[in-house]
């Protein structure tokens, strides 16, 4: 039968027949079209249930009975003697009413705790409050876990932001261990910021946002050591310390936990409050707030691919450029200069390049003032012989780097001149052409007898050629040295 004549067979709403399928009482097939096929027994279970819970017994007593667990006769016999607890409740009840009534006494005038004491004599004490008198619990699962994964958002891009401003670390290189320390610096940062925001604000960015704060059981700020105890909770109970199978569990039981309405670990000695309303105003300042992060950490990772030394430098100083340059792009085969533009020795297992043929390198040749300023380089590299290499193109990019952006008034932001030409040292390595960047006049040449260049960064030999030969230099000279 459909959903629709179970309803009317039944007595009972959809919305009624779907919570008791969901807690297990049914397992209806499907039809071919998808839709549920509700037989005779799903029609009987759901009377006893409609029965059972008119007479005021538990759907986890309903289970028991239905499994076999609880035969009916106990489960009748418990239920009576709760009928009759209740009757016993009621009559008290009653009794205290008469009693009110018949003493005609105004409100004002109401002696409140002689009638309590009377009814803490009843069995069982006196009875609880109704829940509906109590201010609800925040549950809001995905809410939290959203705002929960902002603030650790935020942390992470601080971090990042001082990783390349202060350290100047190329984190679009980082390792694993490099990301797993990430998020060990973030959680840090979690632990040592959240109790902070707790204690002078009442909640944190992501919380904000979505309209939550924390107080404690006092209505009052969180203090700071209250606030890391609560931080440190959620971090071991909600998060399960980031180790990952361990994480990924705790969550999903702090999500079923909080969806039930249980107190989480963390919330022995707190309370998280709701306030809705200004959701635009929140998500709007919550997206500011990430772009003003995420500026931070776009001029962080400008300032840290700047060369250390600026303005009219000298051959040693463009040499540190350049090597300060080659760690941050290219730190596990990068080659290094001598402060006097010779290539230095290969320090440990050496690493075979293929920028170059086998290890050779391409030579520098500097110009320089009378006061010392250097006003030029050339890279210059030849190759001979019938076989394959690598055109460089790594040391021409890093050395326009270390000269070209090195030159007086160039600005952090300021990378558009020198990107062109490296993209089209990149797309096209033996390409020659001739650009001005930043009042520095660069020439690149090429030519080549019998090699095919063709493949780009790859340089073949041609069969059947007796003449192998390739040249290139890479001029750099400031304009106003002429």
């Amino acid at each position: 039968m459909t959903i629709k004549e179970i309803e009317a067979l039944s007595g009972m709403s959809r919305a009624n027949i779907r919570y008791y399928e969901t807690e297990g009482f049914l397992s209806p097939e499907r039809r071919e079209n998808g839709y549920r096929d509700y037989s005779e027994e799903d029609l009987e279970t759901l009377k006893r249930i409609k029965l059972l819970r008119l007479l005021g017994v538990s759907l986890a007593d309903i289970k028991a009975a239905k499994d076999g667990s609880l035969p009916l006769e106990e489960l009748m016999t418990r239920r009576l003697a709760g009928i009759a607890g209740e009757r016993t409740a009621l009559s008290q009840s009653e009794a205290v009413c008469r009693e009110l009534r018949e003493a005609q006494v105004r409100y004002e005038d109401l002696d409140a705790q002689r009638y309590l004491d009377e009814l803490s004599r009843r069995p069982g004490g006196a009875p609880d409050l109704p829940r509906e008198d109590a201010e609800p619990k925040v549950t809001s699962p995905i809410r939290r876990f959203l705002a929960r994964w902002m603030d650790l958002t935020v942390y992470s891009l601080l971090w990042d932001i001082l990783l390349t401003a202060v350290f100047r670390v190329n984190i679009s290189q980082r390792s694993g261990g490099s990301e797993v320390l990430a998020g060990i610096i973030a959680v840090l940062m979690m632990l040592f910021l959240e109790p902070l925001l707790l204690r002078v604000f009442g909640t944190t960015l992501g919380k904000w946002v979505l309209g939550l704060s924390v107080t404690d059981r006092e209505e009052e700020r969180l203090s700071y050591p209250a606030g890391l105890l609560r931080t440190w909770n959620v971090f071991l109970y909600g998060l399960g310390l980031n180790i990952p199978i361990v994480h990924l569990y705790r969550l999903w039981k702090s999500y079923k936990a909080c969806d039930q309405g249980e107190t989480l670990p963390w919330e022995e000695d707190s309370a998280l409050r709701l306030r809705e309303g200004k959701v635009l105003l929140r998500v709007g300042s919550f997206v500011a707030a990430c772009l003003v992060l995420i500026g931070g950490l776009s001029l962080g990772l400008a300032a840290a691919q700047r060369p250390p030394h600026r303005g009219e430098i000298t051959v040693a100083e463009f040499c540190e450029n350049y090597n300060y340059l080659a760690a941050y792009y290219d730190p596990e085969t990068a080659s290094f200069l001598n402060q006097d533009g010779s290539w230095k020795e290969p320090e440990g297992t050496m690493v075979i390049s293929l920028d170059g043929v086998g290890l050779s390198q391409p030579e520098l040749h500097f110009t320089e003032d009378g006061s010392g300023r250097m006003t030029g380089v050339t890279i210059s590299f030849r190759a001979e012989g019938d076989t394959f290499f690598v055109v460089p193109t790594t040391v021409r990019i890093l050395a326009t780097l270390a000269f070209a952006q090195a030159q007086p008034g160039v600005g952090l932001l300021d990378r558009d001149a020198v990107n062109a030409v490296i993209d089209r040292i990149q797309s096209n390595p033996t390409e020659s052409f001739q650009e001005t960047v930043h009042g520095v006049e660069i020439s690149s040449k090429s030519s080549f007898v019998g090699y095919s260049g063709d493949s780009g960064t790859f340089i073949t030999p041609l069969e059947g050629t007796d003449t192998y030969l390739f040249t290139m230099d890479y001029t750099m000279t400031l304009a106003d040295a002429g």
